[in-house]
């Protein structure tokens, strides 16, 4: 079995994984997993972002809103009010969670994600629950001058490659903040997931040599050529791509280039594709700008056919996509193993399908 340890950022920080939670369950991907979810929201300290830590407790969970996990009450407020005229059945509305409750004793395996272009850190918040939920910590950043927030605020940064290196400076000193604690993080096993320009953030982490265990990548191709700084051949951990087939945000070339992507990359590889699915159908927040509205209701196919369709019911995509980044993730953090054998047996389940590029 592999072993690494990022001592360029962190020297003395080792620990014994376990195989299994300490419930004995066995893991499937499609369901919660033993544990109640605890989060706690931890301000930006230093070149840290602020980030949602979501992680396994024992406490009792009760519903929360979206916006109940920002602090800020000018951020809280926009969230709710997103939410509230946000089509129903877009967004999600609450999940079951308990805010601030003591986590499980570690160390834990990590996950550090990374949002997409100009939204939040509870963007894929039906996600972090799920991996949370069999034992897993989540770190999600929100990645700041590349929010919803400095959208509102007329403070946003572009989509440039400027912007890129920031967002990847935040996710290093997120995991700098994460490994100085060795008793809740094992800096064994470590994964990440991207959405959108995460995909690109996350890519750049996964490329470095024995950075990471694995990586999912949705809705966007790692290396292209508008922000370039990943190589999909450098991609040697085990990586799972979605493709969304009708994500008119990237477009047709954009899902050509994902597909060219898995194909290139060098470590164990699935390439998965939603039918239907839109750019924001795997979020938790879409539908709460016009913007983010692809992957909820009814639209045109992007074929040029002027075909409309429906896209996948936004809480089953977000279950789908939940269940796909689990199937992915638990088998390299809890089981240690590292392949991608576990993604296959999804093949089919609502409207994914799944090839080995």
């Amino acid at each position: 079995m592999r072993r690494w340890m990022w001592t360029w950022i962190v020297g003395g920080c080792a620990s014994n994984p376990t195989t299994k939670t300490d419930t004995g369950s066995a893991i499937d991907p499609r369901t919660t997993g033993p544990y109640a979810v605890s989060v706690r929201y931890v301000d930006a300290s230093g070149d840290a972002p602020p980030v949602l830590i979501w992680a396994p407790t024992r406490a009792a969970a009760t519903p929360h809103e979206l916006a109940d996990l920002e602090r800020a009450p000018d951020r809280a407020t926009v969230m709710a009010q997103a939410v509230a005229q946000a089509p129903a059945g877009c967004p999600t509305e609450q999940l079951s969670v308990a805010i601030d409750a003591p986590v499980i004793d570690g160390p834990l395996p990590l996950v550090l994600m990374s949002h997409c272009h100009q939204c939040t850190a509870s963007s894929l918040a039906t996600v972090a629950h799920r991996l949370a939920s069999w034992g897993v910590r989540v770190a999600s950043a929100s990645h700041e001058g590349n929010t919803l927030f400095d959208v509102l605020a007329d403070t946003a940064l572009p989509l440039n490659s400027e912007t890129l290196d920031l967002r990847v400076r935040q996710l290093d000193a997120i995991l700098v903040d994460a490994l100085d604690n060795s008793a809740a993080v094992d800096a064994t096993r470590i994964a990440t997931v991207g959405h959108s320009f995460g995909v690109v953030t996350t890519g750049v982490l996964a490329q470095r040599p024995q950075a990471v265990r694995g990586s999912v990548f949705l809705g966007a191709p790692a290396d292209n050529p508008l922000l370039p700084g990943v190589d999909a051949s450098a991609l040697t951990a085990p990586n799972v791509w979605l493709l969304l087939e009708e994500d008119n945000s990237i477009g047709a070339v954009g899902n050509t280039l994902i597909e060219d992507n898995a194909a290139r990359a060098t470590g164990p590889t699935r390439l998965v594709r939603m039918a239907d699915g839109g750019h924001w159908s795997v979020s938790d927040i879409v539908g709460i700008q016009d913007a983010f509205m692809p992957g909820c209701g009814t639209d045109v196919r992007q074929d040029g056919s002027q075909e409309r369709f429906s896209y996948p019911d936004p809480v089953t995509a977000r279950d789908t996509t939940a269940g796909l980044v689990a199937a992915a993730v638990l088998p390299w953090l809890l089981d240690e193993d590292e392949g991608v054998d576990l993604v296959d047996t999804l093949d089919g389940w609502e409207g994914l399908t799944v090839d080995a590029p």
